[in-house]
C-alpha cells in the first residue's frame, strides 16, 4: 500500500488493525471506494472492535512469505488482512 494513499482498517480490541485488501461489490451493488471512508456507520462490529480510514504516512507491506495471513471478512464481504 503506497504512502500518501487512504487505507481503510478494522481495529481489534487489543489495537492491531487489519487492513482492507479486496472491496466486494456482490452484497450491496453500491458499494465503491468512495463509499469507504464512512463504511463504519454501516458495520455490527463485535464489541470493542472499531473501522478506520487513514492516509498512509510510509509505506505499508503486506509479507505473508514467512508466515501464515489472517484474513477477515465484514457483513459486506470485504476482506481484511493483518500486515505483521
Amino acid at each position: 500500500f503506497d504512502a500518501g494513499k487512504p487505507v481503510y482498517e478494522l481495529v481489534n480490541p487489543e489495537g492491531k488493525a487489519y487492513v482492507m485488501q479486496a472491496l466486494c461489490m456482490g452484497v450491496d451493488a453500491s458499494m465503491s471506494e468512495a463509499s469507504l471512508p464512512s463504511l463504519g456507520s454501516r458495520l455490527s462490529l463485535p464489541a470493542g472492535w472499531t473501522y478506520r480510514s487513514r492516509v498512509l504516512e510510509q509505506e505499508l507491506v503486506v509479507d505473508t512469505t514467512a508466515s501464515l495471513a489472517t484474513v477477515l471478512q465484514d457483513e459486506f464481504e470485504n476482506s481484511y488482512t493483518l500486515p505483521f
